[in-house]
Parts: structure tokens; sequence; C-alpha cells
């Protein structure tokens, strides 16, 4: 099949397009505006500093291998923020009631690429206790750090802060109308191209059989 023959295929049934792909993006948009309920995000950040329960004179000599036990004691601090210790902590604190695991499921932890820093995202349908909900985990996980490894070694950096303009982190209603819009445009074409194909095929039948009969007549 020539370019041109696909284009005429196209545009002789364009119409079926054009209705197909507004009705997906339209369904789309409709679904991730008012029947998606929007979850927002509220992130804190903690350092991991060289171990600092040392006399004050050995403090201030950090050298390579007090940044790699730094960097490496961050994969256990991870562990700890998510435990069911100060998890549980963090809903009494809060007064929350969920489960561990449910809390759990609304906590990200991870390190900062390259740093000494950790990361600890919350997200909720509501940005105020997303909020509450980063700064308390983050001051409890400090404080249990501290009493459990017996250093003093981490800090918050960064709390979270309700913005005046909060956007939610899930849906994303523009990107998901622009992938409907995509999705939508070639299925239609897909669909265009398979119909003709198939009314094309069923002509061709037809006309082989009429080309059969006359013969038989003929003959």
């Amino acid at each position: 099949m020539k370019v041109r023959d696909l284009f005429d295929m196209i545009w002789r049934r364009l119409w079926i397009v054009i209705v197909f792909t507004t009705v997906v993006t339209s369904a789309v948009g409709i679904y991730s505006y008012y029947y998606i309920t929007p979850v927002y995000g509220a992130t804190v950040e903690l350092l991991v500093m060289p171990n600092t329960a040392v006399e004050p004179e050995e403090s201030r000599q950090i050298d390579f291998n007090d940044i790699q036990t730094s960097i490496k004691l961050m994969d256990t601090y991870q562990v700890m923020i998510k435990s069911p210790r100060v998890l549980e902590k963090t809903m009494i604190a809060m007064k929350l009631r969920l489960s561990t695991s449910e809390l759990d499921s609304k906590i990200a932890v991870k390190p900062v690429k390259s740093s000494q820093v950790i990361e600890i995202t919350v997200r909720d349908p509501s940005t105020v206790t997303a909020v509450e909900i980063a700064n308390t985990l983050s001051k409890i996980s400090v404080e249990e750090i501290r009493d459990i490894m017996k250093i003093d070694n981490i800090q918050v950096i960064s709390e979270a802060k309700v913005s005046d303009n909060p956007y939610p982190v899930y849906p994303r209603p523009i990107l998901n109308i622009i992938m409907a819009f995509v999705v939508g445009f070639f299925l239609s074409i897909a669909f265009v191209l398979l119909f003709d194909s198939y009314s094309q095929y069923k002509k061709s039948r037809v006309l082989q059989k009429q080309r059969i009969m006359s013969k038989s007549a003929l003959g």
C-alpha cells in the first residue's frame, strides 16, 4: 500500500478519528478531574553527618572514612525510619486512626544521590496531613536513631511546609489528557485501517463470487 493510498483511506473516515479521539480524551479528562481523589506530597530532608559523639578536638578531624561510615549508616537509618516502632510513635503523637501498614504505604524513604541526605516523602489526600506526618515522622526518627544508635549524627535540615497553592502529585490531569489524546488518535487510526482493510476484503470476496457465478452461467 502506498503512502498516498494510506492518507486517502484515513481522509475518507476522518470523522471516525476525530470522534473517537475526542471521546477518549474527554472521558480521561473528566475522570482525572472529577473522579480521582488528588494526592499531595510533603518532603523532609535529613542530613547524616560523621559521628559527633567524640571529643571536640577529634570531631574537627573529619576524614574520608568518617564520610564513608555515614553513607553506610544511611541504609540502616532508612530501615529504622519505616520501622514499626517509629511508625507507632508517629501515630500516637498524631492520634492517627491508621494501621502501621497503612501509614507505611504513605511513606517513601530514599537517599539523595551523591550526598549524605535522606529524603522522606509522605503522600496523602490532605496536604496538611501529609506535611504533619512528614515533620512528625522525621523528628521521631531522629530521636529514635539517637537513642538506639547512641550517636548524634543525624538532623533535620529541611522541614515540610504547607504551600499556598498545593499541586497534587497524583493524578496529573494535563499529562493524562495528553496521553489519552495520543493513544486515542493512534487507536482510531488503527481501527480505520483495519475497518477499511476488512471492507476491501469483503468487496473482493463478493466480486470473486460474482465472477464465478457469471462463468458458471456462461458455461
